[in-house]
Protein backbone atom coordinates (compact mmCIF):
# COMPACT_ATOMS: atom_id res chain seq x y z
CA UNK A 1 0.00 0.00 0.00
CA UNK A 2 1.68 3.44 -0.78
CA UNK A 3 2.37 5.42 2.14
CA UNK A 4 2.06 9.28 1.70
CA UNK A 5 2.86 11.74 4.96
CA UNK A 6 0.59 15.23 5.22
CA UNK A 7 3.40 17.57 7.06
CA UNK A 8 0.91 19.80 8.98
CA UNK A 9 -3.12 19.25 10.15
CA UNK A 10 -4.53 22.44 8.01
CA UNK A 11 -7.67 22.16 6.67
CA UNK A 12 -6.51 21.45 2.79
CA UNK A 13 -4.20 18.72 4.34
CA UNK A 14 -7.15 17.11 6.30
CA UNK A 15 -9.04 17.39 3.44
CA UNK A 16 -6.50 15.64 1.31
CA UNK A 17 -6.51 12.89 3.89
CA UNK A 18 -10.09 12.44 3.98
CA UNK A 19 -10.11 11.92 0.18
CA UNK A 20 -7.04 9.71 -0.10
CA UNK A 21 -7.49 7.10 2.42
CA UNK A 22 -11.38 6.51 1.03
CA UNK A 23 -8.81 6.20 -2.34
CA UNK A 24 -6.83 3.44 -0.33
CA UNK A 25 -3.96 5.23 0.72
CA UNK A 26 -2.10 4.51 3.81
CA UNK A 27 -2.21 8.12 5.13
CA UNK A 28 -0.51 9.56 8.51
CA UNK A 29 -1.34 13.12 9.55
CA UNK A 30 2.04 14.71 11.64
CA UNK A 31 0.96 17.47 13.66
CA UNK A 32 2.96 19.71 16.43
CA UNK A 33 -0.11 20.97 18.14
CA UNK A 34 -2.67 19.10 20.08
CA UNK A 35 -5.79 17.31 18.78
CA UNK A 36 -7.93 20.52 20.50
CA UNK A 37 -5.64 23.24 19.30
CA UNK A 38 -5.60 22.93 15.25
CA UNK A 39 -5.78 25.65 12.79
CA UNK A 40 -6.03 28.97 13.74
CA UNK A 41 -9.34 29.97 16.34
CA UNK A 42 -10.82 32.69 14.01
CA UNK A 43 -13.37 33.23 10.80
CA UNK A 44 -12.10 33.38 7.33
CA UNK A 45 -14.09 33.98 4.31
CA UNK A 46 -14.46 31.79 1.66
CA UNK A 47 -16.90 31.36 -1.34
CA UNK A 48 -19.59 29.60 -0.77
CA UNK A 49 -18.98 27.38 -3.94
CA UNK A 50 -15.85 25.91 -2.67
CA UNK A 51 -17.70 23.53 -0.03
CA UNK A 52 -20.15 22.08 -3.12
CA UNK A 53 -17.15 21.72 -5.23
CA UNK A 54 -15.22 19.75 -2.42
CA UNK A 55 -18.61 17.76 -1.30
CA UNK A 56 -18.00 19.27 2.24
CA UNK A 57 -21.77 19.83 3.40
CA UNK A 58 -21.91 23.39 5.24
CA UNK A 59 -24.96 22.30 7.65
CA UNK A 60 -22.75 21.61 10.84
CA UNK A 61 -20.13 24.26 10.24
CA UNK A 62 -19.81 27.29 12.39
CA UNK A 63 -20.39 30.22 9.73
CA UNK A 64 -22.46 33.46 9.12
CA UNK A 65 -22.74 35.83 5.84
CA UNK A 66 -19.80 38.04 4.91
CA UNK A 67 -20.45 41.27 5.77
CA UNK A 68 -20.27 44.00 3.79
CA UNK A 69 -16.71 45.80 3.87
CA UNK A 70 -16.07 49.31 3.76
CA UNK A 71 -12.63 50.50 2.65
CA UNK A 72 -10.86 53.39 4.23
CA UNK A 73 -7.70 54.61 3.10
CA UNK A 74 -4.58 57.04 4.99
CA UNK A 75 -5.58 60.31 5.30
CA UNK A 76 -8.94 60.41 3.18
CA UNK A 77 -12.21 60.72 4.99
CA UNK A 78 -14.14 59.06 1.95
CA UNK A 79 -15.20 55.38 2.72
CA UNK A 80 -15.56 52.74 -0.17
CA UNK A 81 -17.98 50.44 0.91
CA UNK A 82 -18.36 47.16 -1.07
CA UNK A 83 -22.38 45.78 -0.94
CA UNK A 84 -23.17 42.36 -1.84
CA UNK A 85 -26.52 40.68 -2.26
CA UNK A 86 -27.10 38.31 0.76
CA UNK A 87 -27.16 35.31 -1.86
CA UNK A 88 -23.89 35.95 -3.54
CA UNK A 89 -22.05 36.74 -0.24
CA UNK A 90 -18.96 34.63 1.10
CA UNK A 91 -19.45 32.35 3.65
CA UNK A 92 -17.28 33.79 7.01
CA UNK A 93 -16.23 30.22 8.32
CA UNK A 94 -14.48 29.11 11.84
CA UNK A 95 -11.38 27.28 10.95
CA UNK A 96 -11.14 25.86 13.60
CA UNK A 97 -14.53 24.35 13.81
CA UNK A 98 -13.96 23.37 10.51
CA UNK A 99 -10.80 21.50 10.31
CA UNK A 100 -12.38 19.25 13.45
CA UNK A 101 -15.19 18.41 11.13
CA UNK A 102 -12.76 17.23 8.40
CA UNK A 103 -10.48 15.48 11.45
CA UNK A 104 -13.24 13.13 12.41
CA UNK A 105 -14.23 12.22 8.67
CA UNK A 106 -10.69 10.65 8.78
CA UNK A 107 -12.28 7.22 9.65
CA UNK A 108 -8.53 5.45 8.32
CA UNK A 109 -5.93 8.09 8.69
CA UNK A 110 -3.21 8.17 11.79
CA UNK A 111 -2.74 11.21 13.32
CA UNK A 112 0.29 11.95 15.20
CA UNK A 113 -0.20 14.73 17.48
CA UNK A 114 2.42 16.84 19.26
CA UNK A 115 4.88 16.24 16.58
CA UNK A 116 7.10 19.15 15.68
CA UNK A 117 8.53 18.38 12.05
CA UNK A 118 12.56 19.24 12.43
CA UNK A 119 13.67 18.54 8.41
CA UNK A 120 13.21 16.19 5.95
CA UNK A 121 14.92 13.22 5.01
CA UNK A 122 16.26 13.09 1.39
CA UNK A 123 17.93 10.13 -0.28
CA UNK A 124 19.32 10.17 -3.79
CA UNK A 125 17.53 13.24 -4.90
CA UNK A 126 14.37 12.29 -2.64
CA UNK A 127 12.78 12.41 -0.64
CA UNK A 128 11.74 9.74 1.69
CA UNK A 129 10.06 11.06 5.05
CA UNK A 130 10.86 13.47 8.07
CA UNK A 131 12.38 13.87 10.73
CA UNK A 132 10.42 15.10 14.79
CA UNK A 133 10.84 15.51 18.30
CA UNK A 134 9.48 11.96 18.53
CA UNK A 135 12.24 10.34 15.69
CA UNK A 136 11.74 9.18 11.94
CA UNK A 137 8.76 8.74 10.19
CA UNK A 138 9.08 7.61 6.48
CA UNK A 139 6.65 7.46 3.38
CA UNK A 140 6.23 6.96 -0.33
CA UNK A 141 5.37 10.87 -1.08
CA UNK A 142 5.84 13.54 1.60
CA UNK A 143 3.14 16.59 1.39
CA UNK A 144 4.64 19.83 3.00
CA UNK A 145 1.54 21.26 5.18
CA UNK A 146 3.77 23.43 7.46
CA UNK A 147 2.65 26.86 6.82
CA UNK A 148 4.48 29.76 5.38
CA UNK A 149 8.25 28.91 7.66
CA UNK A 150 7.90 24.96 6.73
CA UNK A 151 10.97 23.65 8.36
CA UNK A 152 10.74 20.92 5.55
CA UNK A 153 10.68 23.46 2.32
CA UNK A 154 13.65 25.89 4.42
CA UNK A 155 16.14 22.92 4.52
CA UNK A 156 15.55 21.30 0.94
CA UNK A 157 18.60 21.18 -1.19
CA UNK A 158 19.27 23.91 -3.66
CA UNK A 159 18.96 21.16 -6.22
CA UNK A 160 15.41 20.78 -5.85
CA UNK A 161 15.02 24.90 -6.96
CA UNK A 162 12.36 25.40 -4.61
CA UNK A 163 12.38 28.88 -3.10
CA UNK A 164 13.34 28.07 0.44
CA UNK A 165 12.58 31.33 2.42
CA UNK A 166 10.53 34.76 1.95
CA UNK A 167 11.02 38.22 1.63
CA UNK A 168 9.89 40.98 3.65
CA UNK A 169 6.86 41.61 1.51
CA UNK A 170 5.66 38.21 1.40
CA UNK A 171 3.83 37.93 4.79
CA UNK A 172 2.14 39.82 7.42
CA UNK A 173 3.10 40.39 10.80
CA UNK A 174 -0.43 41.12 12.69
CA UNK A 175 -2.07 41.33 15.88
CA UNK A 176 -5.51 39.28 15.71
CA UNK A 177 -7.86 39.33 18.93
CA UNK A 178 -11.44 39.65 19.67
CA UNK A 179 -12.42 42.05 22.35
CA UNK A 180 -15.74 42.81 24.00
CA UNK A 181 -18.44 44.72 22.64
CA UNK A 182 -20.47 48.17 24.13
CA UNK A 183 -23.73 46.15 23.94
CA UNK A 184 -25.27 49.74 24.82
CA UNK A 185 -23.95 51.33 21.35
CA UNK A 186 -26.38 50.57 18.22
CA UNK A 187 -24.93 49.03 15.19
CA UNK A 188 -23.02 51.27 12.89
CA UNK A 189 -23.69 51.16 9.26
CA UNK A 190 -19.80 50.88 8.20
CA UNK A 191 -19.75 47.21 10.58
CA UNK A 192 -16.64 45.62 8.43
CA UNK A 193 -13.83 48.06 8.61
CA UNK A 194 -10.41 47.90 6.84
CA UNK A 195 -7.59 50.36 7.13
CA UNK A 196 -5.42 50.44 4.18
CA UNK A 197 -1.96 52.11 5.14
CA UNK A 198 -3.44 52.07 8.69
CA UNK A 199 -1.76 54.90 10.94
CA UNK A 200 0.85 55.52 7.72
CA UNK A 201 2.27 52.05 8.08
CA UNK A 202 2.97 49.59 5.35
CA UNK A 203 -0.35 47.18 6.26
CA UNK A 204 -3.83 46.96 7.08
CA UNK A 205 -5.66 46.87 9.76
CA UNK A 206 -9.54 46.22 10.72
CA UNK A 207 -12.58 46.48 13.18
CA UNK A 208 -15.22 44.05 12.91
CA UNK A 209 -18.50 44.24 14.65
CA UNK A 210 -19.59 40.54 15.32
CA UNK A 211 -22.27 41.78 17.49
CA UNK A 212 -21.62 39.93 20.59
CA UNK A 213 -17.83 40.64 20.29
CA UNK A 214 -15.19 42.99 17.88
CA UNK A 215 -13.12 41.42 15.10
CA UNK A 216 -9.68 43.31 15.56
CA UNK A 217 -6.43 43.41 12.90
CA UNK A 218 -3.78 45.45 12.82
CA UNK A 219 -1.08 43.90 10.72
CA UNK A 220 2.26 45.31 8.77
CA UNK A 221 4.44 43.95 6.21
CA UNK A 222 7.34 45.77 8.58
CA UNK A 223 6.87 43.94 11.43
CA UNK A 224 4.59 45.57 14.30
CA UNK A 225 5.92 46.23 17.98
CA UNK A 226 3.80 46.64 21.14
CA UNK A 227 3.92 49.96 20.97
CA UNK A 228 2.60 50.31 17.85
CA UNK A 229 -0.24 48.11 18.93
CA UNK A 230 -1.26 49.88 21.26
CA UNK A 231 -1.41 53.17 19.05
CA UNK A 232 -3.03 51.55 16.45
CA UNK A 233 -5.83 49.88 19.08
CA UNK A 234 -6.43 53.60 20.57
CA UNK A 235 -6.95 54.89 16.93
CA UNK A 236 -9.47 52.30 15.93
CA UNK A 237 -10.97 52.68 19.37
CA UNK A 238 -11.81 56.63 18.49
CA UNK A 239 -13.59 55.51 15.21
CA UNK A 240 -15.08 52.50 16.59
CA UNK A 241 -16.56 53.01 20.06
CA UNK A 242 -18.51 49.74 19.70
CA UNK A 243 -14.31 48.03 20.60
CA UNK A 244 -14.98 47.58 24.96
CA UNK A 245 -11.68 47.30 27.37
CA UNK A 246 -11.55 43.49 28.19
CA UNK A 247 -9.98 41.26 25.26
CA UNK A 248 -11.76 37.82 24.91
CA UNK A 249 -8.58 36.16 23.23
CA UNK A 250 -5.67 37.63 21.37
CA UNK A 251 -2.37 36.95 19.68
CA UNK A 252 0.72 37.73 17.44
CA UNK A 253 0.59 35.72 13.73
CA UNK A 254 2.46 36.18 10.63
CA UNK A 255 0.31 35.52 7.60
CA UNK A 256 1.19 34.67 3.89
CA UNK A 257 0.39 37.10 1.61
CA UNK A 258 2.19 36.84 -1.51
CA UNK A 259 1.97 34.99 -4.90
CA UNK A 260 2.27 31.25 -5.01
CA UNK A 261 5.82 29.68 -4.53
CA UNK A 262 7.13 29.46 -7.85
CA UNK A 263 7.86 25.92 -7.78
CA UNK A 264 5.77 23.57 -5.80
CA UNK A 265 6.70 19.85 -6.26
CA UNK A 266 9.82 18.24 -5.80
CA UNK A 267 10.87 14.03 -6.11
CA UNK A 268 8.65 12.49 -2.96
CA UNK A 269 7.68 16.12 -2.37
CA UNK A 270 4.65 18.61 -2.66
CA UNK A 271 3.88 21.83 -1.04
CA UNK A 272 0.36 22.78 -0.43
CA UNK A 273 -1.71 25.34 1.22
CA UNK A 274 0.35 28.34 3.44
CA UNK A 275 3.59 26.08 2.51
CA UNK A 276 2.81 26.87 -0.82
CA UNK A 277 1.73 30.60 -0.53
CA UNK A 278 -1.59 30.21 -2.04
CA UNK A 279 -3.52 32.51 0.11
CA UNK A 280 -5.11 35.65 -1.44
CA UNK A 281 -2.25 38.26 -1.48
CA UNK A 282 -4.26 41.14 0.14
CA UNK A 283 -6.33 39.42 2.58
CA UNK A 284 -4.72 36.33 3.43
CA UNK A 285 -7.31 34.03 3.67
CA UNK A 286 -6.22 30.54 2.36
CA UNK A 287 -9.42 27.94 2.80
CA UNK A 288 -10.86 28.21 -0.62
CA UNK A 289 -7.29 27.35 -2.60
CA UNK A 290 -6.28 24.81 -0.15
CA UNK A 291 -9.26 22.57 -0.31
CA UNK A 292 -9.38 23.43 -4.27
CA UNK A 293 -5.50 22.29 -5.06
CA UNK A 294 -6.04 19.67 -2.18
CA UNK A 295 -8.90 18.26 -4.55
CA UNK A 296 -6.33 18.68 -7.69
CA UNK A 297 -3.45 16.75 -5.87
CA UNK A 298 -5.32 14.24 -4.63
CA UNK A 299 -6.16 13.36 -8.61
CA UNK A 300 -2.38 13.83 -9.56
CA UNK A 301 -1.36 11.24 -6.73
CA UNK A 302 -3.78 8.88 -8.32
CA UNK A 303 -2.37 9.42 -11.94
CA UNK A 304 1.55 9.07 -10.86
CA UNK A 305 0.75 5.41 -9.78
CA UNK A 306 3.37 5.26 -7.12
CA UNK A 307 5.58 7.01 -9.04
CA UNK A 308 6.23 10.46 -7.30
CA UNK A 309 8.91 11.58 -9.70
CA UNK A 310 8.89 15.66 -10.08
CA UNK A 311 8.22 14.92 -13.42
CA UNK A 312 5.05 13.26 -12.73
CA UNK A 313 3.91 15.21 -9.76
CA UNK A 314 3.98 18.96 -11.82
CA UNK A 315 0.84 17.98 -13.65
CA UNK A 316 -0.68 19.01 -10.27
CA UNK A 317 1.20 22.97 -10.23
CA UNK A 318 0.01 23.19 -13.39
CA UNK A 319 -3.51 22.20 -12.73
CA UNK A 320 -3.53 24.52 -10.05
CA UNK A 321 -1.87 27.62 -11.64
CA UNK A 322 -4.38 27.44 -14.91
CA UNK A 323 -7.50 26.97 -12.96
CA UNK A 324 -6.79 29.77 -10.35
CA UNK A 325 -3.83 30.33 -8.91
CA UNK A 326 -2.36 32.60 -11.83
CA UNK A 327 -5.03 35.22 -10.68
CA UNK A 328 -3.24 35.95 -7.69
CA UNK A 329 0.27 37.25 -9.34
CA UNK A 330 -1.79 40.34 -10.34
CA UNK A 331 -3.40 40.62 -6.89
CA UNK A 332 -0.08 40.46 -5.42
CA UNK A 333 1.44 43.28 -7.56
CA UNK A 334 -1.20 45.66 -6.59
CA UNK A 335 -0.92 44.86 -3.03
CA UNK A 336 2.59 45.74 -3.17
CA UNK A 337 2.31 48.79 -5.03
CA UNK A 338 -0.50 50.17 -2.63
CA UNK A 339 2.09 49.46 0.16
CA UNK A 340 4.87 51.14 -1.53
CA UNK A 341 2.92 54.48 -2.52
CA UNK A 342 3.54 57.50 -1.13
CA UNK A 343 0.85 58.36 1.43
CA UNK A 344 -0.28 61.51 0.24
CA UNK A 345 -0.95 59.31 -3.15
CA UNK A 346 -3.34 56.44 -1.04
CA UNK A 347 -5.08 59.71 0.14
CA UNK A 348 -5.38 60.99 -3.76
CA UNK A 349 -6.47 57.70 -4.72
CA UNK A 350 -9.33 57.55 -2.09
CA UNK A 351 -10.08 61.45 -2.82
CA UNK A 352 -10.80 60.79 -6.25
CA UNK A 353 -12.32 57.39 -6.54
CA UNK A 354 -9.44 55.65 -8.86
CA UNK A 355 -9.94 52.30 -7.53
CA UNK A 356 -14.19 52.17 -7.08
CA UNK A 357 -15.68 49.60 -5.09
CA UNK A 358 -16.39 46.90 -7.14
CA UNK A 359 -12.20 46.71 -8.04
CA UNK A 360 -11.58 46.65 -4.59
CA UNK A 361 -13.88 43.76 -3.79
CA UNK A 362 -12.09 41.83 -6.58
CA UNK A 363 -8.84 42.91 -5.27
CA UNK A 364 -9.51 42.02 -1.90
CA UNK A 365 -11.70 38.49 -2.99
CA UNK A 366 -8.25 37.34 -4.93
CA UNK A 367 -9.48 38.25 -8.62
CA UNK A 368 -7.93 41.29 -10.91
CA UNK A 369 -9.36 43.65 -12.52
CA UNK A 370 -8.99 44.90 -15.71
CA UNK A 371 -9.57 48.30 -17.73
CA UNK A 372 -11.84 49.29 -20.33
CA UNK A 373 -11.45 51.73 -22.77
CA UNK A 374 -14.65 53.56 -21.15
CA UNK A 375 -12.94 52.79 -17.58
CA UNK A 376 -9.33 54.09 -18.67
CA UNK A 377 -10.21 57.39 -20.23
CA UNK A 378 -12.84 57.82 -16.68
CA UNK A 379 -9.44 57.59 -14.56
CA UNK A 380 -7.63 59.85 -16.58
CA UNK A 381 -9.79 62.41 -16.13
CA UNK A 382 -10.01 61.50 -12.31
CA UNK A 383 -6.42 61.62 -12.19
CA UNK A 384 -5.80 64.40 -14.53
CA UNK A 385 -3.91 66.72 -11.84
CA UNK A 386 -1.43 63.82 -10.49
CA UNK A 387 -0.53 62.10 -13.78
CA UNK A 388 2.60 60.42 -12.26
CA UNK A 389 0.28 58.56 -10.04
CA UNK A 390 -2.02 57.83 -12.58
CA UNK A 391 0.94 56.55 -14.86
CA UNK A 392 2.04 54.59 -12.15
CA UNK A 393 -1.09 52.86 -11.53
CA UNK A 394 -1.71 51.69 -15.15
CA UNK A 395 1.41 50.20 -14.91
CA UNK A 396 0.80 48.49 -12.09
CA UNK A 397 -2.43 47.01 -13.90
CA UNK A 398 -0.05 46.22 -16.80
CA UNK A 399 2.03 44.48 -15.20
CA UNK A 400 -0.45 42.16 -12.90
CA UNK A 401 -1.61 41.33 -16.57
CA UNK A 402 1.76 40.51 -17.88
CA UNK A 403 2.67 38.16 -14.61
CA UNK A 404 -1.12 36.20 -15.13
CA UNK A 405 -0.55 35.53 -18.74
CA UNK A 406 2.95 34.41 -18.13
CA UNK A 407 1.95 32.55 -14.80
CA UNK A 408 -0.88 30.97 -16.78
CA UNK A 409 1.65 29.86 -19.97
CA UNK A 410 3.40 27.55 -17.16
CA UNK A 411 5.27 24.56 -18.97
CA UNK A 412 2.95 21.74 -19.60
CA UNK A 413 5.76 19.38 -18.96
CA UNK A 414 8.27 19.42 -17.13
CA UNK A 415 12.17 20.45 -17.83
CA UNK A 416 14.60 21.99 -15.40
CA UNK A 417 15.49 24.55 -18.53
CA UNK A 418 11.93 25.49 -19.09
CA UNK A 419 11.02 25.83 -15.44
CA UNK A 420 14.03 28.31 -15.09
CA UNK A 421 13.02 30.20 -17.78
CA UNK A 422 9.50 30.63 -16.97
CA UNK A 423 10.41 31.19 -13.73
CA UNK A 424 12.81 34.11 -14.45
CA UNK A 425 10.33 36.10 -16.36
CA UNK A 426 7.96 35.52 -13.35
CA UNK A 427 10.34 37.33 -11.14
CA UNK A 428 11.90 40.26 -13.43
CA UNK A 429 8.38 41.86 -13.35
CA UNK A 430 8.42 42.05 -9.48
CA UNK A 431 11.99 43.70 -9.81
CA UNK A 432 9.52 46.46 -12.04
Amino acid sequence: MTSIIIAGAGVGGLYLAWILERKGYDVTVIEKNSRDQISYDWHDDVERNTFVEADIPIDNLDYHLKQDWSFLMFGSKNVTRISIPDDLKDLSIHRRSLAKILLSQCLNTKFLFSHLIQKPIIKDSCVIGVTTNNGNFFADLVIDNCGYNSPLRSQLPDEALIKQDYSEEDVFYVYRAFWERKNDLERAFHTNKAYLRHMGRKGISWAIDKNSEVDILIGSIEGISDKEIDEALIDLKNDNPIIGEKTISEGKYVIPVSSPIRKMIWNGYVLLGDSAFMTIPMLGSGIHSSLRCGKILSETIVKCECNFQQENLWDYQVRCYKDFLYQHFAVDIMKRWLLKAKLTDISFISDKGLVNAEEMALVASGKPFELSFCSMIKKARQGFSNPGLLISLLNTLNNGKRAMKIANRIPSVYSEKDFLKWENKLNTIFMN
